[in-house]
């Protein structure tokens, strides 16, 4: 059996104020509140997974990998170009469509 461990175990953020990642506004004592925020994401060894976390589940508010909500925004997909790719997704052949799951190479190197 394949143990996933959470990314947030590892996460720089966890033994800091929850508050310091949801300021209030994006000016004045906000401004300073954020650089805070993402010094400690900037140390962080999960930044990544955190941000796709954030970006999947459209988190809306808050500090997430360094990116505030109005980066975030920008970063994700526009319906336009999500239509672009299942449609560049739809030409290929079906087995290149489909994710390689790592435990399927795990399997054939035990075996």
């Amino acid at each position: 059996m394949i143990t996933v461990r959470n990314w947030r175990l590892d996460a720089a953020c966890r033994t800091s104020d929850p508050d310091l990642f949801f300021p209030i506004g994006a000016t004045g004592p906000a401004i300073a509140q954020i650089a805070e925020a993402r010094q400690v994401c900037q140390e962080c060894p999960v930044r990544t997974a955190c941000l796709n976390w954030a970006l999947r589940h459209d988190q809306g508010y808050g500090i997430w990998g360094g990116t505030t909500e109005e980066e975030r925004r920008a970063l994700r997909p526009t319906p336009a170009s999500r239509q672009a790719e299942r449609a560049r997704m739809s030409e290929l052949p079906c087995q290149q469509q489909r994710p390689r799951y790592l435990h399927r190479q795990w399997q054939a190197d035990v075996s």
